[in-house]
């Protein structure tokens, strides 16, 4: 007998991802404009911050890739990690965006 997962467990995966995916895709696409033209900082410097938080990336996705393989709860893996990092993950989207009155555009 094959073991297959059900159509509900892959769409429940594939929706979390797509969400995660949605923000990601969002906040990258805007930030650079947001960092120079909103906020006022240099092109070079906004693409240094790009640059420093893509290289934090690729040293912490394979960190995280360890910690879910080394979960074991009743919930499984993965799904542990989505329900405690959810809220994080929100308060930090908005953070990114947040400036005080009177910051927008002085340099």
């Amino acid at each position: 007998m094959e073991n297959k997962t059900s159509y509900p467990t892959r769409f429940s995966y594939a929706a979390s991802d797509v969400a995660g995916q949605l923000v990601f895709c969002f906040i990258s696409f805007y930030l650079l404009y947001f960092y120079t033209d909103v906020y006022g900082i240099s092109a070079g410097t906004a693409g240094t911050i790009l640059l420093v938080a893509r290289l934090v990336d690729a040293v912490d996705a394979p960190l995280w890739g360890i910690i879910f393989e080394k979960t074991d709860s009743r919930w499984g893996k993965s799904r542990p990690w989505f329900l405690w990092l959810c809220v994080p993950f929100a308060l930090f989207g908005v953070l990114t965006f947040l400036v005080r009155t009177g910051e927008i555009g002085n340099t």
